[in-house]
């Protein structure tokens, strides 16, 4: 967003500085401090893989803002390339540089190109931790996993006993898994017997969720049982960024 917010004039411009709680700051001052925020993450923790890539494809032949361009590659090192959208490789060129970027995790992101497409910016973030306290192979097992609804099925369980920060309350109990020097955590939430995830995720809110960080404590000893997931999210945020 802050950097499609360089390519923004007049009240959009002013807009997207609200809608990002930006107000009272220069285009310097934030492009700053983007470049400075992800300088921070990617130095956070040596023991853990993070890398965070930008790039910028426009129609050939389309005209873009020198500015633009030039502010992007500056402040957030964008790879920016003219490509002729007309092509049949022209899918398979931007895909393949999301699929480098995330190490093959993130497939066929782009699935059409319209006529009326001009322009991708797109960023691609790929993290991969070592957790601080390993859990061992020879303690994986074969468990049932009870979903919300329907019959149990069986998983693959990692397993350890581990001193941890752990919280529970009415709604959930929540895990802090700290990763490599403990700069990056996993979080997980349980629901409580009788409460769903949708319980949890309606009570989610800034606030909240600064209450929930907070009430965090270390338990000397627990074991934890952590089935082996995949999860994926596609959206449009045409709704939030309204």
């Amino acid at each position: 967003l802050a950097m499609t917010y360089n390519g923004a004039m007049e009240d959009t411009k002013a807009a997207m500085e609200t809608a990002m709680h930006l107000s009272g700051l220069t285009s310097d001052e934030i492009n700053h401090s983007y470049q400075s925020l992800v300088k921070a993450i990617l130095e956070a923790d040596p023991k853990v893989t993070m890398e965070i890539a930008q790039s910028i494809w426009y129609r050939q032949g389309f005209s873009v803002v020198g500015d633009f361009i030039r502010v992007n590659q500056t402040y957030y090192d964008a790879t920016v390339e003219e490509l002729d959208f007309s092509s049949p490789d022209a899918l398979d060129i931007m895909n393949g540089w999301i699929e480098d970027k995330t190490h093959d995790k993130i497939r066929d992101m782009i699935k059409e190109i319209k006529p009326t497409h001009v322009m991708f910016l797109i960023n691609a973030i790929y993290f991969n931790g070592e957790w601080k306290t390993k859990f061992e192979s020879k303690d994986t097992y074969t468990g049932d996993f009870y979903p919300e609804a329907g019959s149990s099925f069986s998983v693959s369980l990692m397993k350890k006993t581990d001193s941890v920060n752990y919280q529970q309350n009415e709604l959930f109990s929540a895990i802090e898994l700290p990763y490599g020097r403990g700069n990056f955590n996993m979080v997980v939430l349980l629901p409580e017997p009788g409460k769903t995830c949708s319980d949890v995720v309606s009570e989610m809110s800034p606030e909240t969720w600064r209450q929930w960080m907070n009430a965090f404590s270390p338990q000397p000893e627990l074991t934890l049982h952590l089935p082996k997931f995949k999860t994926e999210f596609e959206g449009k945020l045409n709704d939030a960024l309204s």
